[in-house]
């Protein structure tokens, strides 16, 4: 059995994986694996050969759903929400095991880290470590947990009785919070509010909302 390209474990101890095989035709398969790491976990597979890969990719891209059953009848279903998208694999009963699903939930921001895998398990381009990807999902959890979104939207703030906006922080979502009228940050305001230097503070709400913009399009 192959090595993994491509781990993820997510908050449950749920680990999803992506690894390379090849059919008995000697033809590509990509096999996607959700296992549960507790002791005693069922450890399922479900079999993608290219042109099923190829549509997996599509359907992250564009945040849809996906549904595969292979050879052995082992499904994929893969449901996208708006911060997390879950890949449920179960394994068809046999003569040797049981039927058993193992369910994996991916922050959705980092869907591109799973495309990319995929990309190069079908040739398409090199396994890339991104420092960029890597930085934008810790971000993105932290983002979640603080304004409920991992790609919120950003804009300039006060941080303390400066003249002028001298931070940044996600839009507030209070809805007596008239941002028009009052840009200052209160305490129904998300954090972070990030203390800048003024000559920065439109150019990193912009290029913060750009990334998000980016991201929402992926």
């Amino acid at each position: 059995m192959n090595e993994l390209l491509y781990s993820y474990t997510d908050p449950q101890g749920h680990r999803l994986g992506l690894r390379p095989e090849v059919n008995l035709d000697r033809s590509p398969v990509v096999v996607v694996s959700a296992e549960n790491l507790a002791i005693g976990g069922e450890h399922v597979t479900a079999w993608l050969p290219a042109d099923a890969a190829q549509r997996l990719d599509a359907a992250l891209a564009g945040r849809d759903g996906f549904e595969h059953t292979d050879q052995s009848g082992d499904r994929l279903v893969v449901a996208p929400a708006e911060a997390w998208t879950t890949f449920e694999i179960t394994r068809a009963e046999d003569d040797d095991e049981p039927s058993a699903t193992v369910r994996a939930v991916v922050l959705s921001a980092r869907l591109p880290e799973v495309r990319r895998s995929l990309a190069a398990l079908l040739g398409q381009e090199p396994p890339t470590n991104d420092p960029l990807a890597t930085a934008r999902s810790a971000a993105a959890e932290l983002l979640r947990q603080t304004t409920g979104s991992d790609l919120p939207e950003w804009r300039a703030t006060f941080d303390g009785t400066a003249a002028e906006p001298n931070a940044i922080a996600p839009i507030c979502t209070d809805p007596d919070h008239v941002e028009s009228e009052d840009p200052s940050a209160f305490g129904c305001c998300p954090e972070p509010i990030i203390p800048v230097d003024p000559p920065l503070v439109d150019y990193l709400v912009a290029l913060l909302n750009a990334d998000r913009e980016r991201g929402e399009s992926a």
